[in-house]
């Protein structure tokens, strides 16, 4: 079809009037929109848990929560205390003669 031929289908179409609506068509509309608002619509768990996750309140105590709870974990952690020396810390030993957590490498010190 090139566009002569729809020009000319489009300009038949607009010549010609709308359909009448049917009688009871407003009034169908208005009952079935009362309808729906008084059903009530059972959510799932998920969209539960998606409204919660976009809630902004939600989100804030949520990011406060896990920097309370990422603050509380580097405090405890062995990891974090300046006592312990930064090539303990960082599992540096490895790289020593006398690795301890391959005590097979070292060939002198066989029994």
């Amino acid at each position: 079809m090139n566009n002569v031929d729809l020009d000319e289908l489009l300009r038949s179409y607009a010549d010609k009037p709308a359909p009448e609506l049917p009688s009871g068509l407003q009034a169908a509309i208005w009952r079935e929109i009362r309808l729906r608002r008084e059903t009530s619509v059972h959510e799932s768990f998920l969209d539960w848990l998606a409204a919660c996750v976009w809630d902004r309140h939600f989100a804030a105590a949520f990011v406060a929560a896990a920097m309370i709870f990422g603050a509380g974990f580097a405090w405890f952690s062995q990891n974090a205390t300046a006592a312990q020396p930064v090539s303990r810390a960082l599992n540096l030993q490895v790289f020593s003669d006398r690795p301890p957590t391959l005590p097979l490498t070292n060939h002198y010190d066989r029994p």
